[in-house]
């Protein structure tokens, strides 16, 4: 073929007929089998209706096309590359393109690797399309030409598929290319061509408007009996048109029509195309009109391809004519997009701006309006559209309120590019237009001309920011300029930034600074000592310290640590020459040699240190330190410098009793007691905290103490000691406290959780009427305060304790008073349970049954359902009990009320039944409720039942099988039953169930140690190399499954999580809670929350920062179930350090449910440990307004309590809002803001919303 190619050139100095061209391509597609070309037909068509033409046409990822080609020690890299490529398919098929990085990336695994699949070569070959609008096709072309030679040199097997996808990256790129010498490479490589690479060789010359070329290809075709496909009419629209004859361009379609294929929307985009590089409107015009005659549904992206053609030919007169054909269908706006940014690499601007203004304004989750056009600026940047015109279009889009920030958009490119004379200009036009240009914006240009060492640049920089306005600050001085700079002449460095207009002060400081980290210690002093100048000395501290260990200057040391110290303007105490003695000590490796010289010198100037960084400084001396250095040590101490700054220089400070944990508590306790110190405040705390815990005998311990110092009591702790006596059930004492509380204090506001319990407590004794009057009394003064879902199990206790006694009066009675009418909780299944049980304790069957329809019929639960089942099953009450099913399926639905009522069967032994109801025709396995039935079993021992479970299971559809095995040898095991265990594997044969390897293990080890042959090969668990495991032997999966972790791959961590709980091997907490990390990373909320119940129904809590972030997410997203399902598995200790409060009130506003919340605040306004007082308050500001008034208010009630926190929300949420008056009255309204105030969340707004006043 390469050969019969040559002779084209003779071909061409002959005529060519049109005529019996086409004639020759009639003959050549009669033998196109018709049902053939209808489908060609149909699969074209139907891929159009498909969101991104690009993704079905030209590239399609999915990953199980994801091969393991490649053997050898690459195969990590290659799964690493699948996953890439993964990522890659899921942002083709949102938008239709991809980014160079995202290409860069999978090029760069593929040389990490070695090695690639066929797949993986494939897919990067075809990324270096038209899948990269915002690249320029030499770039492209470059790209894909690097890829295919990196493929040829690491022997990836290159077959026709990818010489067919190279050839369609040449023809999307109109790569000018040999065709024959192309088909010599395939013929060399032992490659045999196919009928795709025909095609896109008669695209190749088609393209290049040679119909002599393509002709011999048809030729060929035709000769080897190829079949001829739409794809080859439209390219030979395309080479007629290109070759200038339109004529033979449109006869194609009728040549089609003779062949029985119609023309397609991708034929008359063919077209109209044509008629669009001609500048022919009328032609374009004329091809619309057919293909809406022939019900040819052109897309927004047909349109698209017409307008770049005629913005490409120089028509763009003609391109608001295309723009009104648009529908603006759905995926409208990412197609724009790629359009412009081809437009702007064919310096079609004006064109490409008139597009986007098509375009609809996105908004983002929250209705919030996104700056529009960024991306088209950062391209006009990137391909160096002529300045003016970016800054023209930057300023259109401002004036029309469409994006406010183009010019700093315009100036980030830049920099990010490295375009610094773009970068300069834009900096400029930003000062005219009155911004603030900042000194941080000049900091790319500065490093891009110190890559350069282009010194002369950085002046020219500096002396541009003074024009601007914009003074180079310390840190530009000491990060971006000094280090750049020869500074053998400081004096000429001075005296060159002071012509430019810096002042001495400004110059100095900063390189006084640097000569310290560059060791030049003798030039640091000498120009501390004559400019006079203070410097940032905490910056330099370690940086002295550093340089003193290298250059032994004593005397210019200490002379840097007295101007330190004398440069102490804005906090006087914080102790400088501690931290850097602290300092020297770390970097000369403890050696103290040189200490005592150091402090003598300190002595003679002058020096001090904190008494805090003293005694480190003899913990990290030691024995090695002579007694005169000691004494040294104790005479530099003033008691008036502390160790460090907040952010930790040197140990933390001791923390408020509020924030001690119990042990703390105790620890601190014991210390003033032995420093004879007031102990009265931390009793009062311990008190608390250990009534809080029940902690009934040391309660009493620390009660005397408090008695024997004539303590008073306040009604708090009269309330919390009547709590503990109340949980210890001793009424008695409990209710003497009751009555102290309210002598003290009658309006005291009793916790709701209090009273409750001590009501149940007079219920339990017999004392209804006194429970009542207590509950009604309270809750007339001050209502429900407490969160209603926290009071549940407090209600639940009061209702048990009367329907333990069969009092169903009694039991109705508390139901009306406490959930009825005061509201105390939501009505619950357990709620509702014992207005059941009384009857069930009386053996009422009727009426528990009245009562349990009751339930079904007006709060649609069914309490106590699995019991009645059992009870009426024991009974053989056959009529009752389909009541309770009935009743249970109109609440639950047929498939759960159907497992409910096998499991009952199961526990009353009556497997027969259980069968017949899981033979019922359609139900299938239902995982997750076998699952915990079956763990129930195992937990409590329940061999007969779990045997019974694997029995009836047997047929059931979807059933895993190996599953329920494996918890039979679970229960078997607990038993120590070696023989029953041992007939498990027996019976896995007989069933012909294929064991899975954490069964067999199982197995294995458990006849192991017991002294048994085991019958069978234990699968091989290779030890992993990085991680131990207790009591378990973990194989190489472990390894996998941590690097996946490291890679934050969420799917391939969970694959190997399966796998390696199917081998029987435990998973640790550590990486538990990594995975759980990894998969709210991918906002993965469920399967996240999922593995976190695993781990408590272990008992095991995960990891502190994976546990937060757990929270945080599922407050985000308004999960306030789940919120409160993890609280419950967490002390009170652990609900205050995860801030659970908090981070349920942000789920309650997420969820709409804000006024839920803001009631509960009023009510526990005097509670402090159940107010949120973090970000949920400010969440609830920012979202609702008009609530403010309200919240405020009890933002002020709180703080009479010592609670600052809502107050210090409402601060941060008026700051942030720029109410900056009213954020001053209350700073100054509150003087504990003087020592502690919370402002991040005001400096993260004002970064988001460039508010460089905030």
């Amino acid at each position: 073929m390469a050969a019969l190619l040559r002779s084209v050139e003779c071909v061409r100095s002959f005529g060519y007929s049109p005529v019996s061209f086409l004639s020759c391509l009639r003959s050549s597609v009669g033998r196109l089998p018709r049902r053939c070309a209808a489908r060609c037909l149909t699969t074209l068509v139907s891929s159009r209706l498909f969101a991104t033409e690009s993704v079905q046409k030209q590239v399609q990822f999915s990953q199980p096309r994801f091969t393991r080609d490649v053997d050898g020690g690459g195969g990590g890299a290659v799964k690493k590359l699948d996953r890439a490529l993964y990522r890659l398919d899921v942002e083709v098929r949102k938008t239709g393109r991809i980014s160079l990085r995202d290409v860069q990336e999978i090029f760069s695994e593929i040389k990490g690797a070695g090695a690639a699949s066929v797949t993986q070569s494939l897919l990067a070959i075809r990324c270096c399309g038209s899948l990269l609008p915002e690249e320029l096709p030499k770039n492209r072309i470059a790209l894909v030409t690097d890829i295919w030679n990196t493929l040829r040199s690491l022997d990836v097997r290159l077959d026709v598929s990818h010489y067919n996808a190279l050839l369609k990256v040449y023809l999307e790129n109109e790569h000018e290319f040999s065709p024959t010498d192309f088909l010599s490479e395939m013929e060399s490589n032992k490659v045999e061509p196919n009928r795709v690479t025909y095609q896109r060789l008669i695209g190749r010359f088609c393209q290049q408007g040679d119909i002599a070329g393509a002709s011999k290809i048809l030729d060929y075709m035709k000769a080897k009996d190829l079949p001829i496909n739409e794809n080859v009419f439209n390219f030979l629209i395309q080479g007629h048109s290109r070759s200038g004859d339109m004529v033979s361009a449109k006869c194609i379609l009728d040549v089609m029509r003779t062949a029985k294929l119609e023309p397609s929307a991708d034929t008359y985009t063919y077209l109209m195309r044509s008629y669009a590089e001609t500048g022919d409107i009328d032609g374009i015009r004329q091809a619309i009109r057919e293909a809406e005659s022939g019900e040819v549904f052109l897309l927004d992206r047909d349109y698209m391809e017409v307008l770049l053609a005629l913005a490409a030919s120089g028509r763009s007169e003609f391109v608001d004519e295309i723009l009104g054909k648009m529908r603006k269908q759905v995926g409208y706006n990412q197609d724009v997009i790629n359009a412009i940014l081809q437009l702007v690499n064919i310096g079609q601007v004006d064109v490409a701006y008139k597009l986007l203004l098509t375009m609809s304004k996105p908004v983002t989750l929250d209705g919030g309006a996104i700056f529009t056009g960024q991306f088209f600026i950062r391209q006009m940047v990137k391909v160096e559209t002529p300045v003016q015109k970016i800054i023209e279009i930057c300023d259109d889009l401002k004036s029309r309120s469409l994006n406010s920030i183009g010019l700093l958009r315009a100036t980030e490119c830049s920099l990010v590019f490295d375009k610094t004379d773009y970068a300069e200009i834009f900096l400029k036009a930003l000062h005219e237009q009155g911004a603030d240009v900042r000194p941080h914006y000049f900091w790319p240009i500065l490093v891009s001309h110190a890559k350069r060492l282009n010194e002369k640049g950085i002046y020219e920089t500096l002396a541009l920011m003074v024009s601007l306005n914009s003074m180079a600050t310390l840190e530009t001085f000491l990060d971006y300029v000094f280090p750049a700079i020869s500074l053998r002449d400081v004096d000429s460095v001075i005296q060159k930034l002071k012509d430019l207009g810096y002042t001495e002060k400004a110059i100095v400081a900063p390189l006084v600074m640097q000569l310290v980290i560059n060791k030049e210690l003798a030039t640091a002093s000498r120009l501390a000592r004559q400019c006079q100048v203070g410097f940032v000395p905490l910056s330099a501290v370690r940086s002295l310290a550093i340089a003193y260990v290298t250059t032994d200057d004593l005397d210019s040391t200490l002379d840097l640590l007295v101007r330190m110290s004398e440069s102490r303007e804005q906090n006087q105490r914080i102790d400088y020459v501690g931290l850097f003695l602290v300092n020297y000590l770390n970097a000369n490796g403890g050696q103290v040699g040189k200490v005592e010289i150091l402090l003598g010198g300190c002595k003679s100037n002058n020096l001090s240190i904190s008494r805090a960084n003293s005694e480190l400084l003899q913990s990290q001396i030691g024995r090695q330190g002579s007694p005169q250095l000691l004494a040294l040590l104790d005479e530099l101490i003033s008691p008036h410098l502390h160790a460090g700054d907040e952010e930790g220089e040197t140990g933390g400070t001791i923390q408020h009793p509020r924030n001690m944990s119990l042990n703390e508590l105790e620890a601190h306790y014991i210390e003033l007691k032995a420093k004879n110190m007031n102990t009265r405040g931390i009793l009062r705390r311990l008190l608390f905290q250990n009534c809080r815990f029940k902690n009934m005998e040391r309660t009493m311990e620390i009660k005397a103490e408090l008695d024997d110092c004539k303590f008073v009591y306040t009604p708090a702790m009269y309330a919390q000691l009547m709590d503990l006596f109340t949980a210890h059930d001793r009424l008695e004492d409990a209710l003497r406290f009751y009555e102290q509380t309210f002598e003290l204090d009658p309006d005291f506001p009793m916790d709701d959780h209090k009273v409750l319990n001590l009501s149940a407590l007079l219920v339990k004794s017999g004392k209804l009427d006194e429970a009542v009057k207590m509950i009604s009394e309270n809750n007339s003064k001050h209502g429900v305060r407490e969160d209603r879902e926290s009071l549940s199990a407090n209600v639940w206790r009061l209702l048990n304790a009367a329907a333990t006694q069969g009092d169903v009066e009694a039991v109705q009675r508390l139901f009306d008073l406490v959930v009825a009418n005061f509201g105390y909780c939501p009505v619950t299944n357990s709620i509702l349970g014992p207005t059941v049980k009384a009857y069930l304790v009386r053996d009422d069957v009727e009426g528990a049954l009245k009562q349990f329809e009751h339930c079904c019929k007006v709060y649609r639960c069914t309490p106590l359902k699995n019991e009645l089942f059992i009870k009426l099953i024991r009974l053989e009450d056959a009529e009752k009990l389909q009541r309770v099913v009935d009743l249970g399926t109109e609440v639950h639905g047929e498939m759960n009320t159907m497992y409910d009522l096998a499991f009952a069967f199961l526990d009353c032994n009556q497997v027969r039944q259980a069968r017949r109801i899981l033979e019922t025709p359609g139900i299938r396995a239902r995982h997750q409720r076998l699952d915990s039935m079956c763990e129930k079993y195992v937990a409590e021992n329940k061999v007969t039942s779990m045997e019974n479970v694997v029995s009836i299971t047997r047929d059931l559809f979807d059933i895993d099988r190996d599953q329920m095995y494996y918890y039979l040898l679970r229960v078997y095991a607990k038993g120590d039953d070696v023989d029953k265990a041992l007939g498990v594997w027996t019976a896995l044969q007989e069933e012909n169930v294929q064991p899975s390897d954490r069964t067999l293990l199982f197995l294995g080890d458990f006849l192991k140690r017991h002294n048994r042959p085991v019958p069978f090969e234990i699968p091989e668990v290779p030890v992993s190399k990085t991680s131990v495991e207790k009591d378990k032997q973990h194989n190489a999966k472990l390894q996998q499954f941590v690097e996946a972790l490291r890679n934050n791959d969420a799917t391939v961590a969970m694959n190997f999580k399966r796998e390696l709980e199917s081998r029987g091997l435990q998973i640790s907490i550590l990486n538990l809670s990594s995975l759980i990390e990894v998969l709210l990373k991918e906002n993965r909320i469920d399967e996240s929350l999922a593995i976190a119940n695993e781990l408590f129904e272990k008992k095991t809590v995960p990891h502190s920062r994976t546990l937060k972030h757990l929270l945080h997410s599922l407050a985000a997203v308004g999960d306030v179930d789940n919120i409160r399902s993890i609280g419950n598995h967490l002390s009170d200790t652990a609900k205050v350090n995860f801030r659970l409060k908090n981070h349920l009130s942000v789920a309650l506003v997420e969820s709409g449910r804000h006024m839920e919340l803001l009631e509960s605040m009023e009510k526990n306004s005097s509670d402090s440990l159940n107010i949120p007082s973090g970000v949920g308050i400010l969440r609830l500001l920012e979202r609702h307004p008009e609530l403010s008034d309200r919240v405020e208010r009890l933002a002020a009630k709180y703080a009479q309590y010592d609670v600052h926190g809502p107050l210090n929300m409402v601060w941060m949420h008026h700051f942030a809002k720029g109410n900056y008056e009213k954020a001053d009255e209350i700073f100054k309204s509150t003087p504990e803001f003087q020592d502690r105030l919370m402002y991040v969340h005001v400096l993260e707004i004002g970064r988001a919303s460039c508010r460089e006043r905030v």
